[in-house]
């Protein structure tokens, strides 16, 4: 539920979010911080079709955004 919560949070302000995880991330790779690991989305059956939609595509999305951070692997 709890997840529920936060992910209506960033739905209800998303480009604030964005702005603060862009800042983070910047901040972590300027300080040569490894690249952060993304997950795969888990089950999404307790949300509803649109919050479903978003939360499995979100970790994709992410992922994508970080290929050109440079891997220490």
């Amino acid at each position: 539920m709890a997840r529920i919560a936060a992910l209506r949070r960033v739905i209800a302000d998303p480009d604030g979010h964005a702005l603060r995880l862009a800042r983070s991330l910047k901040r972590l790779q300027k300080h040569g911080e490894s690249r952060p690991a993304v997950g795969p989305a888990t089950s999404a059956f307790r949300l509803s079709p649109e919050l479903g939609a978003i939360a499995t595509l979100l970790p994709a999305q992410i992922r994508a955004g970080l290929d050109s951070w440079e891997s220490s692997g």
